[in-house]
């Protein structure tokens, strides 16, 4: 985004420091800050035009999205927007090994109040946070069919696989062997070629911060 629109500044944020890699290649207009949206974001009120959050319903649980909503529009001018993108983390139309291992996520999650389900009343949340002209589309995204998107899909759910390995074991006491098992059966399910027409559906939810009001005056 920042190298299409020279003449906007860019700002990204993240609990850890994620950015230190890419730091030296960025373009000039595009900074990186460590924060944590429920402790608040370094910036005043009205300091974005846009506000955009992708990817994050596992990182809140289902008692701080008031508060992670209110952050967001905070930060966001009058007149601006604010865009999340999420997932409920659900295979659809998956085989058997791939649909065990979503069940096993989700109670996982649902073991540190995580409800990735969540994210179906988001137009609601965002009108409480405030905004207004909101929009909340699904998109179903298919996973090892369907062309390049597909098989990048298939590409992240596996490396996710790997990724929530450590966090799945000891929550769920999970073995090495009995994890590697599971996910070689699931991963076999989302490869190209598969039987399955598996998807997963990406939910986009936006909205407007409202105008100041215009001033009545009364003689």
């Amino acid at each position: 985004m920042a190298q299409l629109y020279a003449n906007s500044s860019f700002t990204g944020s993240d609990m850890i420091d994620v950015f230190a890699p890419y730091v030296a290649s960025a373009p000039k207009n595009c900074s990186f800050v460590i924060a944590n949206t429920l402790k608040g974001l370094p910036f005043p009120d009205d300091t974005f035009d846009y506000v955009f959050q992708r990817m994050q319903v596992g990182s809140f649980r289902e008692l701080e999205w008031p508060e992670v909503y209110a952050e967001l529009v905070r930060v966001t001018k009058r007149g601006g927007w604010v865009e999340l993108i999420d997932t409920d983390g659900r295979l659809y139309n998956s085989g058997p090994a791939a649909t065990a291992y979503d069940e096993k996520l989700h109670y996982m999650f649902g073991l540190r109040g995580i409800n990735m389900a969540c994210i179906s009343h988001r137009s609601r949340n965002l009108e409480n946070a405030g905004l207004e002209s909101v929009v909340h589309k699904t998109i179903s995204v298919p996973v090892g069919w369907g062309g390049d998107i597909g098989a990048a899909a298939a590409k992240n759910t596996i490396t996710s696989y790997k990724s929530l390995r450590p966090v799945m074991l000891v929550a769920l006491g999970l073995g090495e062997d009995e994890y590697s098992a599971m996910t070689s059966k699931a991963t076999a399910e989302l490869l190209p070629g598969t039987t399955y027409k598996t998807y997963w559906n990406a939910e986009v939810a936006y909205g407007r911060k409202p105008e100041l009001a215009d001033k009545i005056m009364i003689e």
